[in-house]
């Protein structure tokens, strides 16, 4: 029993050690989005190299149900595609953007790194590919998820 306990306390104390030693490698490098040790397998990236883009689009003549009136909605769309990295480059980006509410001035700026390459050119190679298309709800952020 004892040598049992000693082997299951040594066994966790290394697993400890690696696990730290994983996480202290990644922390230089990490990027959110990027894989954690716990991902589940489909998390993993595929093949293709990331390009962004950001697109300000106007949705016109929306009815505007508090003001009873119409307008030209604005909204911003971000769009992550299949792409081509040229030699040099490297595949990442800055994303900014505010969370809250401006007419409650209460908007809170945030910035953070992504493995895309912004405004990088579409590979066609493949083409065509499946459109995913996400919302992430109001309030919030495009970048959400």
């Amino acid at each position: 029993y004892k040598l049992f306990k000693k082997l299951t306390f040594g066994l966790l104390f290394v697993l400890l050690l690696t696990t730290g030693a994983i996480w202290a490698q990644s922390d230089d490098d990490f990027v959110y989005g990027d894989l954690l040790p716990d991902a589940p397998v489909l998390a993993a990236r595929g093949d293709y190299a990331v390009g962004v883009q950001t697109l300000r689009l106007v949705n016109p003549n929306q009815v505007d149900v508090i003001n009873q009136t119409m307008y030209d909605r604005p909204i911003t769309v971000e769009v992550w595609y299949p792409a081509i990295i040229p030699d040099g480059e490297v595949e990442m980006t800055v994303y900014t953007d505010y969370l809250g509410r401006a007419d409650q001035n209460n908007l809170e700026p945030f910035t953070f790194m992504g493995r895309a390459l912004r405004d990088a050119q579409p590979d066609t190679t493949s083409a065509p590919y499946p459109l995913v298309i996400v919302s992430h709800g109001y309030p919030g952020s495009r970048y959400m998820m």
